[in-house]
């Protein structure tokens, strides 16, 4: 990961405070949703400026940031699991 930093950004968010479904961002025009084996497009002006919204909500609220995302990953390649739920923060 740290090789492909600062072209590929990996910002992580904890789950259980936050959920989003997957989905893309094409723009100012055009959301794609992930609804299972389909995708929902989206090209409503009002709806892509909400889902924008969104996407900067969750980069805001991210607990592990680009540039510590390498080592998060190698932590939790180390690390030993089945001691009980682990949290973005345990693995830093």
């Amino acid at each position: 990961i740290d090789d492909l930093y600062p072209a590929f950004r990996l910002f992580l968010y904890d789950g259980r405070t936050r959920y989003s479904v997957p989905y893309t961002i094409f723009g100012p025009y055009r959301v794609a949703i992930y609804v299972g084996d389909m995708y929902l497009v989206v090209n409503a002006t009002q709806t892509v400026q909400a889902m924008t919204r969104h996407f900067d909500n969750l980069i805001r609220a991210a607990e592990i940031n680009p540039h510590e995302a390498a080592g998060f990953a190698a932590n939790l390649a180390r690390r030993e699991f089945g001691s009980g739920p682990a949290t973005a923060i345990d693995a830093i």
